[in-house]
């Protein structure tokens, strides 16, 4: 049985912040690997009436993107927490949104964190 060689991206963080129902938004492009694990970490403040939602849009060519993206994570309704979530992308170029959740008017912090890759199998 062949073993997943995977290693982790070095001291990866990018991070940003956005107010209630406001979108937080990464181009990731994974171009050598079977796959990438990518964890997205997001800080509520205190009073949050629905969680963040993670959709990904896919792009061919870098150029030319999805209008429908699809959802990959939903965060759980909670206020003044740091959750994390990951999901699985192959090979391509993508675009990252995080949609903050509503009902606080403070700030929400969002990160893409650093992403496992398997590469390769031997």
């Amino acid at each position: 049985m062949a073993t997943p060689q995977i290693y982790t991206t070095g001291a990866f963080n990018a991070t940003g912040s956005a107010g209630q129902s406001a979108s937080v938004t990464f181009s990731l492009n994974i171009d050598s690997a079977f796959y990438a694990n990518v964890p997205i970490q997001v800080q509520t403040p205190t009073n949050v009436s629905c969680g963040a939602i993670v959709t990904l849009y896919r792009s061919t060519d870098a150029t030319n993107w999805e209008t429908t993206g699809s959802v990959v994570s939903v965060f759980p309704l909670q206020g003044s927490a740091t959750m994390r979530q990951s999901f699985v992308a192959t090979q391509g170029n993508y675009l990252v949104s995080v949609l903050t959740g509503g009902g606080s008017s403070a700030s929400y912090s969002v990160a893409l964190q650093s992403i496992e890759i398997c590469s390769a199998y031997a």
